[in-house]
């Protein structure tokens, strides 16, 4: 009985964190008047997952598999080792909130066992929640194009301002053009990252008619371009393209092909188009492919050779920081990893994951495994020119999501 009410707390409690994360520019909006409420709105993510972790710890029996353990023991290693040279700096909080708490939380999570009844619970909360936000986050999204930058701004703090404001944190831009439509989430990457996820949920409802599915495609495409982010726009076609044709491929290996290489001219025009100033004057299609390479390229020029193999300058990078090289976003998760958490942990990582997206899909059939293949797909395909670790990205839900669908196993 307490397992089954310790579930039951657990599943509320993850379906809030995903409200706080999805609405998060209006809470922005209606805690602003307030200081105190304002502070307390910035921990309620962590706060909930710090939460779901300590209830999980002295309600079920932890059992650690080796992969779990050494992923744990090289974190702490790390987060030590930061410490030690960086100090307790405003810059190691963010990867506490960003990647350390999402992480230790995935890890006790996955070793509880949820009932399919309760996963199915959890789901259908998740689904209706992502129909809210794709609806009227659309509606929001088209009012701040038509309204334009001095209305959005207004709309979350109450005065105008243009770029990131230093107080909310939210950034008011253009692109293309465009307003980049922060919408809901006070953010236009994570209205597009979270427009995405969305449309994963809705299209694993097994009661959906092939009409709605395509209602549903039609408005995430839309937020995602009022987003204006090109990398999300790309791979959620490019996952769309994977899911519409699995019963195709499965019957013909010239359409897989074909596919593969569909996939990897998508890929190579994100890479192009990615660059913010690709559209204006002054740029040129090849300029803007080249300058994301130099960029990358400069970044791993600055590396030595001990910081690859003990990643003690890790807290230096990353949200709330301009970086050692002038770029605290590096617009590339594997990059990313590969600097911040060294050769070592580069390859626990991707052990990590592979493990992890290897036994959610031998676990699971039907919908659900499609929608763990959409999610991780499309986490692997943005990666390339985003970075979703980062400022409550994709990475934390699809970590947590993923730690809850999990059939644990101690060997």
């Amino acid at each position: 009985m307490i397992k089954f009410n310790t579930n039951k707390m657990i599943i509320n409690m993850i379906s809030i964190y995903v409200v706080v994360l999805f609405f998060y520019g209006i809470i922005v909006k209606f805690t602003i008047w307030n200081p105190t409420l304002f502070a307390m709105k910035t921990y309620i993510p962590e706060g909930i997952l710090i939460f779901c972790t300590f209830l999980s710890i002295i309600t079920c029996k932890l059992k650690l598999n080796y992969k779990i353990l050494i992923m744990f023991i090289y974190s702490l290693f790390l987060i030590c080792i930061n410490y030690i040279f960086n100090g307790a700096n405003m810059q190691s909080f963010y990867w506490w909130r960003d990647l350390y708490i999402p992480l230790f939380s995935s890890m006790i999570l996955l070793q509880r066992e949820f009932t399919e009844e309760e996963i199915k619970v959890l789901f259908k909360k998740l689904i209706f929640i992502a129909k809210i936000f794709l609806i009227f986050g659309l509606g929001l999204a088209i009012i701040e194009q038509i309204k334009g930058d001095i209305w959005t701004s207004e709309f979350y703090t109450g005065y105008s301002f243009y770029g990131q404001d230093t107080y909310s944190k939210i950034k008011i831009a253009h692109n293309m053009g465009l307003l980049r439509a922060p919408s809901l989430t006070g953010n236009y990457s994570t209205f597009a990252y979270y427009s995405c996820f969305s449309l994963f949920l809705i299209l694993m409802e097994k009661k959906n008619k092939k009409v709605f599915n395509i209602f549903w495609i039609i408005v995430s495409i839309l937020c995602t371009i009022l987003s204006t982010n090109k990398s999300a726009i790309i791979s959620l076609i490019v996952v769309l393209i994977i899911y519409k044709s699995v019963d195709i491929r499965k019957k013909n290996k010239k359409i897989n092909r074909f596919l593969i290489f569909l996939i990897f001219s998508l890929i190579i025009l994100m890479l192009i188009f990615n660059n913010s100033n690709i559209f204006s004057e002054d740029s040129s299609y090849t300029g803007g492919f080249l300058q994301r390479f130099d960029a990358w390229n400069n970044i791993i020029k600055n590396i030595n050779m001990i910081q690859v193999i003990i990643p003690y300058k890790t807290f230096m990078y990353g949200s709330g920081s301009s970086g050692e090289f002038g770029n605290s976003f590096f617009d590339n998760i594997y990059l990313y990893c590969f600097v911040t958490q060294g050769i070592i942990g580069f390859i626990i990582w991707i052990d990590y994951l592979r493990s992890l997206f290897k036994n959610l899909i031998n676990g699971y059939e039907g919908k659900i495994k499609l929608f763990i293949k959409n999610v991780f797909y499309f986490f692997l395909i943005v990666g390339l020119t985003s970075n979703t670790i980062q400022g409550h990205g994709f990475f934390c839900l699809m970590i947590i999501l993923f730690s809850i669908l999990y059939k644990f196993n101690s060997k």
